[in-house]
């Protein structure tokens, strides 16, 4: 019987269940199901309705198991990626206690700060090579101890663990996610002096867990009421979403840098080992684990957040515009005719996102977006100024020559900040696959079930032969253009300082 594996791929912003296989010399990916994901604010604070995305992951399941089924495939196993840095907390007796916080809620930003103090910032990067995020879980789960939400014997476990946890019973912490956390070294295991200097309790977490590893077969009642076979199989995958997604960037030589565009931007390149330097510290960069031992070392740069809060207030009280069509009606504002540092905190929170992003604009060009498709247009030019910044700083930080840059994720099918991309780097640009940390899910798992390509770069290949990617070149005499727009963002950044 021919055999699949089901992909849980979930965003910020959404989520995404597929099927997965390989199929002669090609990948077959096939959606399933889609869903709403996102941040709900109770009492105070914003959470993630971590109970309705995993009745979605469920049914998903299910409808891929049975679609499958009729047509004369057997789906053997299941894995489950997700953003980063939050979690749920399990008490001694199994149980989730209340919804997990979401990392775009403000609690944590005093004890990150009084950590940073204690701890120093530059002793922490050196343990661990992460940036020190004031969501990162280090602080969150500094901020639930002092709330006296934590007790003895109670468990952190990762969104990715945590579903996969409903479904089996049994608690994993899959590497590539937990070396988000700034608890981890980097060696890739538990580091016991930082929880004792962050004052965590080592307990909240157990061994790590490597891409590939068996966690153990569907249980869940729920799961299986809806017709989930008991011998569904869930298998740890690169459980960070970029972390899937880069393996599934269908390069041809490490000469490549890449973009995981989505709600975040994460560009970066693979390396063999960590990059750990103060100029790398101070400019944001992290060192994350990546599948086969490797680091994905990267920078979180704004993404297509800004858009989607900008369609989301001015859709209130009025039928809602989709990004393409913005997209398109955007490209007839003049290039550069609104601009803003798109790294700016000011950007990070919610709320009257088109107000922060004209203050910024007229402080930093002097001019304010007022149409739809000004913002829009700002927003793509601003983020494709603020990929060219950082691609610049990768070069410099570890030395590696870059021949072509990859987006993969939601970005990709975006032709303009394709374009803009490839003119501000000056490098040609792939775009594809849209559905790369889907595809990456998936990859470990045939891998691990002898189904599919034993090595990273053959996998890449077989993406690379299966899947739609366009080219996009440089626009040739345009730099100047970028430069100028380059020393606006500068010069207001001087200000600040």
């Amino acid at each position: 019987m021919t055999k699949s594996v089901i992909s849980v791929d979930l965003g910020a912003s959404s989520g995404r269940v597929f099927v997965v296989a390989v199929e002669g010399e090609h990948l077959r990916l096939e959606p399933v199901s889609r869903f709403v994901n996102g941040g709900i604010w109770l009492q105070g604070h914003l959470l993630w309705n971590v109970l309705s995305l995993y009745g979605s992951v469920v049914e998903g399941l299910a409808v891929a198991q049975r679609i499958e089924s009729e047509r004369g495939v057997q789906s053997v196993s299941v894995g489950i990626d997700s953003w980063a840095v939050d979690y749920g907390l399990i008490d001694r007796e199994g149980r989730l206690k209340g919804f997990p916080f979401h990392h775009r809620d403000p609690r944590t930003i005093d004890v990150a700060a009084a950590t940073l103090q204690r701890v120093g910032e530059w002793e922490l990067y050196c343990r661990n090579g992460v940036t020190a995020h004031s969501f990162n879980t280090i602080f969150q789960l500094q901020e639930d101890l002092a709330q006296h939400r934590i007790a003895d014997g109670d468990r952190a476990l990762l969104v990715p663990d945590l579903l996969a946890y409903f479904l089996t019973n049994e608690m994993t912490w899959e590497t590539t996610n937990a070396s988000t956390t700034q608890l981890m070294g980097l060696s890739g295991t538990w580091d016991d002096e930082v929880f004792s200097e962050a004052m965590l309790p080592r307990s909240l977490v157990g061994d790590p867990s490597l891409a590939g590893e068996r966690i153990g077969e569907v249980c869940a009642p729920e799961a299986l009421n809806l017709g989930v076979a008991a011998s569904m199989l869930v298998t740890s995958v690169a459980s960070h979403d970029t972390a899937s997604a880069v393996l599934a960037v269908p390069a041809s030589t490490e000469r490549f840098a890449y973009i995981s565009s989505g709600t975040w931007s994460l560009i970066g390149l693979e390396l063999a080992g960590p990059v750990i330097s103060r100029e790398g510290m101070r400019a944001g960069f992290t060192n994350e684990r990546g599948i086969d031992g490797t680091v994905r070392y990267l920078r979180n740069v704004m993404g297509f957040w800004l858009l989607q809060q900008v369609l989301a207030e001015s859709a209130l009280g009025s039928t809602p515009l989709e990004v393409s069509e913005l997209s398109q009606a955007s490209e007839s504002v003049p290039q550069f005719s609104y601009v803003v540092d798109a790294e700016d905190p000011l950007l990070l929170g919610q709320g009257d996102m088109r107000g922060r992003l004209a203050r910024l604009s007229r402080e930093t060009c002097g001019r304010t977006p007022e149409r739809l498709e000004e913002f829009a247009r700002c927003i793509f030019d601003s983020l494709a100024l603020a990929y060219r910044r950082n691609l610049h700083l990768l070069r410099t930080l570890t030395d590696r020559g870059i021949d072509v840059v990859h987006i993969v994720g939601g970005g990709a099918n975006n032709d303009l900040l394709c374009q803009l991309t490839a003119d501000a780097c000056e490098l040609p640009v792939l775009a594809g696959p849209v559905e790369a940390a889907a595809l990456g899910n998936g990859l470990v798992q045939l891998r691990s079930l002898g189904l599919g390509p034993q090595d990273r770069w053959e996998m890449r290949n077989l993406v690379r032969h299966s899947m739609s990617l366009r080219e996009y070149l440089p626009t040739p005499g345009c730099e100047a253009a970028w430069q100028e727009a380059e020393v606006l963002i500068e010069a207001r950044r001087r200000l600040e300082r």
